[in-house]
């Protein structure tokens, strides 16, 4: 059986090429109508299933009535999962586990949130950052000519260049006669032994770039193979636009913003908060986009680039992804990231997967 899709909204036909495709809001005034065009090749013969929707009545209902089985909202989700599989690089299997992201956008963010600040607020998990921001710091102490004075005035300059944009520590400026290099090592060293209960976030603020540009240094196959990722998986699955602008507070967590006492973030400045900042358009025409929201996952601003450039650090320190050490890496970095309201948790394990990937691939 082959299957022609065309989709009649107030008159206008429109072809469905792919179910992924198929994400239309749907206004108080509009119904749509699903024709199914199935064609048996072997007998030639031809069955038109035709459905309606509504605002009213927003589940799909068979209105050609000789036709006995009915199209479900399962059978669109049975056909998206077969694309999410390989979308998440997960099995079926692994899909049909509790599906806690099968709620309203807003809600899943809530529950990430939350999700995030329990992982960011565990003594083990804050240990384990400042062990990698320590062997980080030890690769950069002993071996100066690689990660030199340059280096270290590059990586300065792109943290300080992107503060609008992603997390920075707000006392992370060098207004002393000391050199950059000496800089950032007393940085990573004031914080890897500071007791204060923020002081694993404001490593993560550097740790999310530094790894990237370290590998840069050290091995340029690999750093053109995680950019070549990013080019080509990261950014096209993005399609947002600009909304209003709302800026993070020291006692907010998240891309929901949710009130937390212990205020995380409060050493990092405040920026323009991702979820609502980043809106994709009601008519998405990207497969990415349709997919997390025909499935209920939330979009955020797309697949994320932080988690790419962090992605560096497993090659770095010979960690393997799928190891223990390497999942609970993982994790917190999801959880920072999360935290500083830039992603949804499904994008960022989505980086995570297209890197996983290549390094098995090597």
């Amino acid at each position: 059986m082959s299957s022609i899709l065309n989709c009649t909204i107030n008159s206008q036909e429109r072809v469905i090429l792919d179910i992924n495709s198929f994400f239309i809001p749907i206004e108080p005034e509009c119904s749509v109508e699903l024709l199914i065009c199935c064609h048996d090749k072997t007998t030639s013969s031809q069955i038109n299933f035709v459905y309606y929707c509504s605002y009213f009545k927003p589940d799909w209902y068979l209105a050609t009535q000789h036709v006995d089985n009915t199209l479900i909202s399962t059978w669109f989700e049975n056909q998206l999962v077969k694309k999410l599989s390989a979308m998440t690089l997960k099995t079926p299997n692994e899909l049909a586990k509790p599906r806690e992201y099968q709620v309203k956008r807003w809600e899943v963010l809530q529950q990430e949130d939350h999700w995030a600040y329990n992982i960011l607020t565990t003594s083990y998990n804050q240990q384990l950052i400042h062990q990698l921001a320590q062997e980080l710091l030890t690769k950069i102490e002993t071996q100066p000519d690689l990660y030199d004075e340059e280096f270290a005035a590059l990586f300065y300059s792109k943290i300080l260049s992107r503060t609008e944009a992603y997390p920075t520590p707000s006392d992370f400026k060098n207004d002393t006669e000391i050199s950059h290099r000496e800089y950032l090592i007393y940085y990573l060293y004031t914080n890897i032994k500071s007791s204060d209960f923020d002081s694993h976030i404001k490593l993560m603020c550097l740790l999310w770039l530094l790894p990237s540009a370290m590998l840069n240094k050290q091995s340029i196959e690999q750093t053109q193979r995680l950019w070549d990722i990013y080019c080509t998986e990261v950014t096209p699955r993005r399609e947002h636009h600009i909304g209003d602008f709302i800026e993070t507070k020291s006692d907010r967590f998240g891309n929901t913003q949710i009130p937390v006492k212990s205020k995380l973030f409060r050493n990092v400045l405040p920026r323009c908060h991702t979820a609502v900042q980043y809106q994709h358009y009601s008519k998405p025409q990207n497969p990415y986009v349709c997919q997390l929201i025909e499935a209920n996952l939330p979009y955020v601003s797309g697949v994320s680039g932080m988690a790419n450039s962090f992605s560096g650090i497993f090659s770095l320190l010979n960690i393997d992804m799928k190891s223990a050490l390497g999942m609970q890496i993982r994790v917190c970095s999801t959880a920072f990231i999360i935290g500083a309201a830039m992603h949804s948790k499904v994008e960022v394990e989505h980086s995570f997967a297209l890197t996983e990937q290549f390094f098995a691939n090597q």
